[in-house]
């Protein structure tokens, strides 16, 4: 028996085992199909993020294979990890396909058509302190302009280089995060009008 209390995998399906046959011959197939594109000496951001697609893919089976809870949680992280590299390799096709400015303004104009401000909170800016490979600490001010959408940081511990198009998106994402995890924390008086 697990830690959990429970005998069988807790993601087990009858229907997904039942599926598993077809599902790893297509695991194999989109393996063969993207091969081509991700060997190549510089393969394209959607080709790398496709492969990482594919990758989750083959986790997921496997987790559907493993037989306890202690064996599926780490190819579950597996399948998480190329899921989010998955997502900043099509954050940086987006990057490599517009400019800074309509980036950040599509990102800006997309969040406010998606955001309820009654029911989410929003992040607009925040302090992170970071320990840098040389074991020394560093504070970052990241915040996003009301009205345009652009991100900007600033460290008073640590020389940062010009946001481009996908630290654009990557910052904006990850402040959408935490503005989603901490909506989901919130206690009922913060929804009060």
């Amino acid at each position: 028996m697990s830690a959990s209390g429970r005998t069988a995998p807790p993601l087990h399906d009858d229907r997904l085992q039942a599926a598993l046959p077809a599902l790893r011959a297509m695991d194999e197939r989109m393996g063969q199909a993207l091969l081509p594109s991700v060997t190549v000496e510089t393969p394209t951001a959607l080709a790398h993020s496709l492969w990482q697609i594919a990758k989750a893919l083959h986790f997921a089976l496997d987790a559907l294979d493993a037989n306890s809870a202690e064996s599926q949680a780490p190819i579950l992280t597996g399948a998480g990890d190329a899921l989010d590299q998955a997502a900043g390799d099509l954050r940086q096709a987006r990057a490599d396909l517009r400019h800074l400015q309509d980036l950040a303004a599509e990102e800006h104009e997309q969040q406010m058509a998606s955001v309820d401000i009654a029911s989410e909170a929003i992040a607009n800016s925040g302090d992170v302190q970071v320990s840098l490979p040389n074991g020394r600490p560093a504070r970052i001010q990241i915040g996003i302009d009301a009205s345009t959408g652009r991100a900007s940081w600033s460290s008073p511990d640590v020389e940062l280089p010009p946001i481009g198009g996908r630290r654009q998106l990557d910052l904006t994402a990850g402040l959408r995060t935490l503005a989603e995890t901490i909506t989901g924390a919130l206690p009922a008086s913060a929804f009060d009008q």
